[in-house]
């Protein structure tokens, strides 16, 4: 686990981003925020309004799951219940080693 970081607001920016742009293009960060992190439609609603913005929805979602105190284990077991497993390798090195079985297609290419 790298410099024992646990909380998502912590996640450095280029991981973070990475993250966003995965789940920005597939879209699957509703998904994510619905089913997984149980927010409301008001608030899902909230948050796709930052693509009309310019800005990330992904980024808006993490946000309101930081302000719960999410951690990157959860986020990571949350991503691994999608199969999202480009996601999961991004935050690879900020989740505890036991989670990494979850991983698969060691071959492929992350930055972290």
């Amino acid at each position: 686990m790298a410099a024992n970081i646990v909380y998502v607001q912590d996640l450095p920016f280029s991981c973070r981003g990475e993250l966003c742009r995965i789940l920005d293009l597939s879209g699957q960060w509703e998904e994510l925020g619905g089913i997984h992190m149980a927010f409301d439609l008001e608030t899902l609603a909230i948050i796709r309004g930052a693509s009309l913005r310019g800005e990330s929805p992904t980024w808006e979602l993490l946000n309101k799951f930081s302000e719960r105190n999410g951690t990157i284990n959860q986020l990571f077991l949350m991503l691994a219940r999608m199969d999202n497993q480009r996601g999961m390798h991004v935050l690879r090195s900020y989740v505890e080693e036991r989670f990494h079985p979850l991983l698969r297609n060691e071959g492929i290419m992350h930055a972290h």
